[in-house]
């Protein structure tokens, strides 16, 4: 898989488990497959409930869809939410086959994750500690050329973070140097490095991913930014995006012109 080459999410496990998971209450209800399930009474019609229910979940996934960077993060939020309401659907016909859809569920999350980015990157995953004595050797750095670091603060599970991941290593690829290096940074795993950038880690946030140019171990600028109230700067983020907020080719160009 190339770089600049998205790994393609309707193809995989992933997407096949979470639709039948999303879809679970209604093909058993259109389907004599209900006949063989472990509970005794009939599936009944949609009670007006039952169709509050579904309404809630449509109004929830227009409001989060809005929020949403790229169709990877459409995906997730919708399987999420219909999920849940599955859930809720199984739990009001029956306990059983409530219990049955959460371990199906568990077994679809353990088994088929979305899928991860594996192409050609000069992106380099790094710890704290390994950052920061990048950032200390900037600042002390000898010679006339800047150093630049773009820091991805990512986490592994975020489907926007997968969806950028051939983005960024796209970036690394055509950019990356002695003199400009690319990092990423999972903070769910390093919630200290969060805390230190003040990045949010809680799943309805903005902040993950955010994006971090650092100059001679300074930071510079950041996308997403935060605005004087605390409120994320809307923005949707792709290699586009970030090469042209960061100046990329600017930047480049300029250490080129000091050799």
């Amino acid at each position: 898989m190339s770089a600049n080459k998205k790994p393609s999410i309707y193809l995989t496990p992933y997407f096949a488990c979470n639709v039948l998971l999303a879809s679970a209450y209604f093909l058993l209800k259109a389907t004599p497959l209900q006949n063989f399930m472990p509970w005794a009474e009939p599936m009944p019609a949609l009670a007006a409930r039952d169709q509050e229910i579904l309404l809630f979940l449509a109004c929830i996934v227009a409001v989060k869809v809005r929020k949403t960077q790229n169709e990877y993060e459409i995906i997730a939020t919708a399987f999420l939410f219909a999920k849940c309401t599955n859930a809720v659907l199984f739990w009001r016909l029956n306990i059983v086959a409530f219990v049955l859809y959460l371990v199906a569920w568990l077994v679809a999350f353990l088994v088929a994750d979305m899928p991860l980015f594996t192409g050609p990157t000069n992106v380099q995953t790094l710890s704290p500690m390994i950052f920061q004595n990048w950032i200390k050797a900037d600042k002390t750095k000898l010679g006339t050329k800047s150093q630049f670091i773009m820091l991805k603060l990512y986490a592994a599970q975020s489907p926007v973070c997968q969806y950028l991941a051939p983005e960024f290593a796209n970036l690394s690829m055509k950019y990356g140097s002695a003199f400009f290096r690319f990092a990423k940074i999972d903070v769910l795993r390093h919630p200290d490095v969060a805390k230190l950038y003040g990045i949010d880690t809680h799943y309805s946030s903005q902040q993950v991913p955010t994006f971090i140019l650092f100059k001679d171990g300074v930071e510079v600028d950041r996308r997403p930014q935060v605005d004087k109230h605390n409120r994320v700067v809307k923005c949707r983020i792709n290699a586009m995006f970030l090469e042209t907020e960061f100046k990329l080719a600017e930047i480049t160009n300029s250490n080129k012109k000091e050799d």
